[in-house]
C-alpha cells in the first residue's frame, strides 16, 4: 500500500508544509481514538472559524457555493440546510490511507472514509463539525467483502480481520493512518477558510 499511496501522500505533504506556518496559527482537527476534535481543545468536537467578516447569510451562501464546486455530484453531496443558519452535507474519500498486514505474506489494504460535515453560521463564524466519521478497509486486488476500520481496539481479542490505529490501551499504532486522515480534513477546513475569505471573482 505504501508503494501505491507514495504519490498522493507525498503531494499531501508537500501541500500540508507549505501551508503548516499557517495552520499553526489557524483552527485545526486532530484524530483522537473517539473521533476528530479540536487540536486546542479535544473535548470539543467542533471548531470555530471567526473573525470572517460577513453576515450569517452571507457565510452560507459562500459555503453552499463552495461545497458544489467541490463535489462531484451536489445533490448529493448537501444532505440538508436551513438557509442561512447551517449545511450539513457528505462525502466520500477513496484510498484516504493504507496499511500492511504483513502475515506468512504481506497484504496490501485500502482505507477509505465516509464522512457527514456540519456548518452553522453567525456574523463573522462558522462552526464546523465532522458529525460523522466511517472508515472501511479493503484488500487491494481483492473481491472479498468490505471490513468496519476502527479507530481504536475496543476488546482484548478481535478477529484477523480488524483493524484499528490505537490498540486497546489506546496507545497509538499507526501514527501514518492518523496523520493521513487529519491532514485530509485539515486541509478541507483550509479550503474552506480560503473560499470565504477571497476576493477573487
Amino acid at each position: 500500500m505504501r508503494k501505491n499511496n507514495k504519490l498522493p501522500r507525498f503531494y499531501f505533504t508537500l501541500v500540508f508544509m507549505a501551508l503548516l506556518p499557517a495552520m499553526s496559527f489557524a483552527q485545526s482537527f486532530v484524530l483522537t481514538p473517539y473521533g476528530l476534535r479540536d487540536s486546542k481543545d479535544t473535548s470539543k468536537t467542533y471548531i470555530i472559524l471567526d473573525s470572517l467578516n460577513m453576515t450569517a447569510k452571507q457565510l452560507f451562501d459562500k459555503s453552499a457555493n463552495f461545497i458544489k464546486e467541490e463535489a462531484k455530484n451536489p445533490d448529493f453531496a448537501i444532505k440538508s440546510q436551513v438557509d442561512g443558519e447551517y449545511i450539513r452535507f457528505g462525502g466520500y474519500q477513496p484510498e484516504i490511507s493504507g496499511f500492511i498486514q504483513k502475515m506468512l505474506f504481506k497484504l496490501h489494504y485500502a482505507i477509505n472514509a465516509g464522512y457527514e460535515i456540519e456548518l452553522r453560521f453567525r456574523d463573522n463564524k462558522v462552526k464546523y463539525e465532522i458529525r460523522e466519521l466511517n472508515l472501511t478497509s479493503k484488500q487491494l486486488n481483492s473481491n472479498d467483502p468490505i471490513a468496519i476500520y476502527h479507530l481504536y481496539q475496543q476488546k482484548a481479542f478481535i478477529g484477523w480481520d480488524q483493524f484499528y490505529v490505537w490498540d486497546k490501551t489506546l496507545q497509538l499504532k499507526n501514527p501514518d493512518i492518523k496523520n493521513d486522515i487529519q491532514t485530509f480534513f485539515n486541509q478541507k477546513i483550509l479550503g474552506l477558510k480560503k473560499s470565504l475569505t477571497s476576493t477573487d471573482w
